[in-house]
């Protein structure tokens, strides 16, 4: 089963789902020009199981609200790689 399109997903019925416990690590970029590292996370703040709709696994589908958070690192308080 593909997924519905938005216009057919908002109109679902979804229940909200509880979030346990959440750990994830910050991804980090470093900016070439100025050496500056920028720490960033995307955070989860809802999560709906969609009701009665599955995909071809048999696995339901969910609806996950999210934003990034963007915060920059000391100056050499951070490593990227082979730094």
């Amino acid at each position: 089963m593909e997924i519905p399109p938005k216009s057919e997903l908002e109109g679902l019925q979804k229940e909200p789902v509880k979030i346990l416990t959440s750990s994830e690590p910050r991804n980090k970029y470093r900016i070439p020009k100025t050496g500056d590292v920028l720490q960033i996370k995307l955070v989860v703040s809802e999560v709906f199981r969609v009701k009665d709709r599955f995909d071809t696994f048999g696995e339901p589908f969910y609806f996950v609200t999210s934003g990034p958070l963007v915060s920059p690192a000391a100056k050499g308080s951070v490593t990227i790689g082979s730094d």
